[in-house]
């Protein structure tokens, strides 16, 4: 959401207005609030604006009594400094004084990219040369609200405001708190006495005087009396859109058909913002799609569908290029056997693409049998290795250079989704659904779903490719932290894979033969990163792996850690 913040005492709630209402007509910001000192503004506000009363919170973080508060200054000038506090559900915010007016449009202010700062603004020259650094003029900032908490940066501004006397209060403590951590932007965005000259102001900041009264300008008076009712009549909510990706190899109609009558079911849904398209790995020779099929797909669903044929190359592939096909907000990957489990999975998903996201990680049902052969529903809460239900903000992923790996034909979607959830914890965010929406429906012609006890095991290269390749791709992408954990994880499932029931019976002998081979390729190429760790890190680690084992089907451990390791670097030959 794009949101910015505009804070002043009861004397200048007029130029609220005008600055407000400027903003408003000259970007895509999505709400605007209003940070006063009573219950009541005495104003008419718009539809995208919110008023808070900040006297009521204040003292949460201030002291009245301290350097800044009472001595000259209110407490609405140390309120920027606790931006991250009032706003503890934005990642990002614009905060501007009352004193300006947008004269053009600003909707790339929020595009500029600030992941690595705490706040961005524009410099103020003469106190920029008297600080040995960067210093920036406060009264239009972008802040990084995420990252000021993550870094408790918020905290040190709010500590700084109580104990420290500064000449221009939160500006100079964003300034000393931040140093090192503001990025620069252009000075069109705070044209002011006080900033760098610019050509083209788009932000007029009547900050440092002007002569004669600012207020009677032609400009602030404009916008000081625009109706209410003439700013943005013709906006309306645009819904955002999604792409249902499905990857498609020769699973006949009747297979597939079930997944499209259940989306054709959703509610509270505009189908017109919903498109699947269906990419058949393979020539349309081969595919056992027949014309009528393609016909019915096209007739009786009331979304479009685009149904596309390549040359077979694997699902990795056929989703690399339904996402080079899709134009939408958001998109999904759904397996063509599968389904949405009930009339208003989808309509929580829209619910949440409305609110924003990069990953979405819903809850989802498991179709499968128990030892007995009986049917049973499992439910798997948040599991990060399947497709399942899950949705990516399609910028999100060509941003970061998220798609899947073309060499990785099974377990490719742990691989995909374990690295789209680091980036996003770096860069993103990411939400969850509680509530269970998609179908994993059981299929007696799938050799995953048929295998379930040994599949794992039978494919451990596959598994190990993926692991393999998802450190080496933390390590290129610097998240050492990240890489160290993705190792470590790995060595603790492979020690807790090997002690289950299943892989010490005779006939499974010579799979594990080739697992351990698998897992030695691992283990040679990372044991240096393993060794490297504390022992604190290794026991938190297989904490959650041996609760992961236990959970399928491990009872005891035949032998400790140290004598797998042992075992796997000394007796398993190459």
């Amino acid at each position: 959401m794009k949101a910015a913040v505009y804070f002043g005492s009861r004397k200048i709630y007029a130029d609220m207005v005008s600055a407000y209402k400027s903003l408003l007509v000259n970007s895509d910001v999505d709400k605007i609030y209003l940070l006063i000192e009573d219950d009541e503004f005495p104003y008419e506000v718009h539809r995208d604006v919110e008023v808070i009363n900040i006297s009521k919170l204040i003292e949460n973080w201030f002291v009245p009594n301290g350097s800044n508060w009472g001595s000259g200054w209110t407490y609405i000038g140390l309120i920027r400094g606790a931006l991250a506090k009032v706003f503890p559900d934005l990642d990002k915010i614009l905060s501007i004084d009352c004193d300006t007016i947008v004269q053009s449009d600003v909707s790339d202010l929020w595009d500029i990219p600030i992941d690595d700062y705490y706040v961005a603004g524009v410099m103020e020259p003469a106190l920029s040369r008297y600080s040995n650094g960067l210093y920036i003029n406060a009264g239009v900032t972008m802040w990084n609200l995420k990252k000021c908490r993550e870094d408790g940066i918020d905290d040190q501004m709010i500590d700084d405001l109580n104990r420290n006397k500064r000449m221009f209060v939160s500006q100079d403590t964003l300034n000393t708190v931040c140093r090192d951590h503001i990025k620069k932007i252009p000075a069109a965005y705070n044209a002011c006495a006080y900033t760098e000259q610019t050509k083209e102001a788009k932000i007029i900041h009547f900050a440092g005087g002007i002569p004669g009264n600012w207020r009677e300008l032609d400009a602030v008076k404009y916008y000081r009396d625009m109706p209410i009712d003439e700013i943005r009549p013709e906006k309306k909510i645009r819904m955002k859109t999604l792409d249902i990706i499905v990857p498609h190899y020769k699973e006949p109609w009747s297979l597939c058909k079930y997944l499209f009558d259940t989306i054709a079911i959703q509610r509270g849904i505009l189908f017109d913002n919903v498109r699947v398209i269906m990419v058949n790995d393979g020539k349309q020779t081969d595919s056992n799609l027949t014309a009528k099929d393609l016909s019915d797909i096209e007739r009786n669903y009331p979304f479009q569908t685009d149904v596309y044929f390549k040359p077979h190359e694997g699902v990795s592939a056929a989703r690399n290029y339904g996402l080079r096909q899709s134009d939408a907000d958001y998109v999904m990957f759904c397996d063509a056997d599968d389904g949405f489990l009930n009339g208003y999975s989808l309509h929580l998903v829209f619910a949440a693409m409305q609110e924003g996201f990069d990953y979405l990680i819903p809850s989802f049902v498991e179709e499968t049998f128990d030892e007995g052969g009986n049917p049973i529903i499992v439910n798997h809460d948040q599991d990060l290795t399947f497709m399942h239900g899950k949705a990516y903000r399609r910028q999100f992923l060509l941003d970061n250079d998220l798609l899947f790996d073309e060499t990785m034909t099974i377990h490719e979607d742990g691989y995909f989704n374990m690295l789209v959830y680091t980036v996003a914890q770096h860069k993103g965010k990411i939400k969850t659904i509680g509530t269970p929406i998609y179908l994993w429906r059981w299929n007696n012609d799938s050799v995953v779903r048929n295998d379930r006890k040994d599949f794992v095991l039978k494919t451990y290269y596959n598994v190990m490719q993926t692991r393999i390749g998802l450190c080496c791709e933390l390590k290129r992408r610097e998240y050492e932290e990240d890489f160290r954990t993705a190792v470590c994880m790995t060595v603790m499932n492979s020690y807790y894979d090997f002690q289950k029931p299943r892989y010490n019976v005779p006939e499974n002998a010579k799979y594990v033969k080739n697992a351990e081979k698998e897992f030695r390729k691992f283990w040679m190429k990372f044991n240096r990163t393993f060794y490297d760790l504390t022992n604190a890190k290794i026991a938190e680690v297989a904490q959650v792996a041996r609760g992961n084992a236990v959970k399928n089907g491990m009872l005891i451990e035949k032998q400790s850690l140290n004598e797998f390791l042992k075992h796997i670097e000394h007796e398993v030959k190459p």
